[in-house]
């Protein structure tokens, strides 16, 4: 099989910008599995999003009952309340910041398409196909900044790569509803490396009113307050 035509990589991406533009918010219930990292057993999640303003929640809670973390992103800035260190965790959603929690840099771009269950278009310069039911998009410099790789029969997503950041995140047993298609089965791999989480979600609900208090967190008492600071570079 050879690359992907024009029409082809056309229709790859009017895939990606009409389901970005379908989900205007999102919610579920569902479970994840971590490997290698902050604890390795399945637990159970819950799930909501906002797209415009970007807010986000994920509360991964052990099956008896006991909350693991309560996450919140909202814009630029996340609170992350770690309940086996009883502390709170804030600050910018900078490069690495969340990577204390999760086995891979997830930025705010990246962390609302493995949530939501589908890739978005990210900004890139161009793109070609360098390979069968593969679209690369490509950096000022001609760099590969994403890989996406289709499916052969669907031609939808089944896997987003990113070189630079070292890791790749896999969409599973894609499901629709109401014309919004998402994926029961998130995978997020590192490319050099064995850590891994993955999400299994219920059926999503897209477009409800999801209400603000979702994304607040309020502060535990005991809990203690650390600060995430961006890394200083030389």
């Amino acid at each position: 099989k050879k690359p992907l035509g024009d029409q082809e990589l056309q229709n790859a991406v009017s895939l990606l910008k009409a389901q970005e533009e379908a989900a205007a918010s999102f919610f579920t219930t569902g479970h994840i599995l971590v490997k290698d990292w902050y604890w390795d057993q399945e637990a159970n999640t819950l799930m909501a999003g906002t797209k415009t303003p970007l807010r986000l929640r994920l509360e991964i809670t052990h099956g008896w009952g006991q909350p693991i973390l309560h996450l919140v992103v909202v814009g630029k800035t996340f609170k992350a309340l770690s309940y086996g260190e009883r502390k709170l965790y804030m600050g910018d959603l900078t490069p690495g910041a969340l990577s204390k929690f999760f086995p891979a840099d997830l930025d705010a771009d990246l962390i609302w398409e493995v949530l939501r269950g589908f890739p978005k278009l990210r900004p890139h310069s161009r793109m070609e196909s360098r390979k069968a039911d593969q679209v690369s998009f490509l950096d000022g410099r001609g760099d590969e900044m994403e890989v996406l790789d289709l499916d052969p029969d669907s031609g939808l997503p089944r896997q987003a790569s990113f070189p630079e950041r070292r890791l790749a995140v896999r969409y599973g047993d894609v499901q629709q509803v109401g014309g919004i298609l998402y994926a029961r089965e998130v995978k997020v791999t590192q490319l050099e490396g064995t850590r891994s989480l993955t999400l299994k979600n219920g059926t999503m609900v897209f477009n409800k009113p999801i209400p603000d208090e979702l994304f607040r967190i309020d502060i535990p008492p005991g809990f203690e307050t650390e600060y995430i600071e961006q890394p200083k570079t030389n």
